[in-house]
């Protein structure tokens, strides 16, 4: 399931990426693919712990850090 969601999800992803880096925004190096795998893999697992019963208000409150935290990583600084 993961294996089709990566596979159905990352190219639109990636074409978000890859208009950041034509745009200058992401750090140099940045492969638009892996950052969309990157964070498609990051949003799955946040969701499986809340599925299988860990989702309390700390991981609620994780989420759009963890999110920030990932895309900042990929900027151009």
């Amino acid at each position: 399931m993961w294996r089709d969601l990566v596979i159905s999800q990352t190219p639109s992803r990636e074409r978000l990426f890859e208009a950041a880096r034509r745009a200058g925004a992401l750090a140099p190096g940045t492969d638009p693919r892996l950052a969309a795998i990157a964070l498609l893999a990051l949003i799955d697992g946040l969701l499986r712990l809340c599925t299988q019963g860990d989702c309390s208000e700390v991981l609620m409150a994780a989420v759009a850090p963890a999110v920030d935290a990932l895309l900042a990583g990929l900027r151009k600084t």
